[in-house]
């Protein structure tokens, strides 16, 4: 090593590295040869994914993010709610009840008394009522304006839900002549059923609030009307705000529910375009009844 110059020495070096690089090459080889074929597999996808990352692919392209900003109008947020709620609306068919008239017919005897007959009128037409689902459970909410009441808990009257063609059957639970307010339950025979429900909203009415009104009374493709809240006022803290719209309830869409333009229900609309507020609503059916129907929803 002493006799050897500095360009001998610098050789010898590169020859040693290359003789070293060669082995190690070798053993590797072997070692793999020698392994489990999973090991070598795992190799494979990694010296692959290496490669596919580092030497670039020909006619490769780079790709480019662009940010577009989109304009959502209120009747596309109208459009979009109403699309959303739609399955959630159902028909109640409360059926007509026959009467009994007295008629009277004279007597060809003038010291007899006249014979009174009662005879059945013709049953009066079905009245349709909109309800509105708000547990996937199957529970719905309606204001029938004093088509039903606390006598007819217990009865099962047939519904329509919206998209469907065959009437099933929901139980009334819960009636108040007071709020106005009927809870009906959709009669499943299977526990896991669940169904396309309205959320409640998280926030509260706001004056000039978007409301959209929903009607389902025809059985066939809903009906709608929007309107504004134009009053709104808080009496106390506890108690629920007071609030008008500006839609006239008629025969057809009085206790018809009421939608934000985020889909959630908003209340009922009652006479003279007043609005019976989901809040309170809200609270009675959290407080009565199980499960809680707002449980794990977003309305906004």
């Amino acid at each position: 090593m002493e006799e050897l110059n500095k360009t001998q020495l610098v050789l010898l070096m590169l020859f040693v590295s290359f003789v070293t690089s060669i082995a190690t090459g070798i053993v590797t080889v072997t070692l793999l040869e020698q392994a489990p074929k999973s090991v070598t597999q795992q190799i494979n996808r990694v010296v692959e994914r290496t490669v596919e990352r580092v030497v670039p692919g020909p006619g490769e392209t780079k790709t480019i993010n662009t940010t577009t900003q989109v304009v959502v109008s209120e009747d596309d947020l109208i459009i979009q709610a109403v699309h959303k709620s739609s399955p959630t609306l159902v028909r109640i068919r409360i059926p007509g009840v026959a009467t009994a008239v007295a008629t009277s017919t004279a007597s060809s005897n003038l010291a007899s008394v006249a014979v009174v007959d009662v005879a059945p009128v013709e049953t009066p037409a079905d009245t349709f009522l909109t309800g509105l689902i708000v547990s996937d459970t199957g529970r719905i909410i309606a204001s029938p304006a004093g088509l039903l009441s606390a006598t007819d808990v217990g009865k099962e009257f047939s519904i329509l839900i919206q998209g469907t063609t065959d009437e099933r059957k929901a139980k009334l639970i819960s009636a108040s002549d007071e709020d106005n307010l009927v809870v009906l339950d959709i009669v499943t025979t299977k526990t896991d059923t669940k169904f396309a429900s309205t959320p409640f909203p998280t926030g509260s009415l706001s004056l000039g609030q978007t409301l959209v009104l929903l009607d389902f009374t025809s059985g066939q493709t809903p009906s709608v009307a929007v309107g504004r809240i134009t009053d709104l006022r808080v009496i106390n803290a506890s108690s629920s705000p007071v609030a008008s719209i500006n839609l006239d309830a008629t025969a057809k869409t009085l206790g018809d529910p009421l939608i934000d333009t985020n889909g959630s229900f908003a209340g009922f609309l009652k006479k003279t375009g007043k609005v019976t507020p989901f809040d309170g609503i809200k609270l009675a059916l959290n407080k009565g009844f199980s499960p809680q129907v707002d449980k794990a929803t977003k309305g906004q």
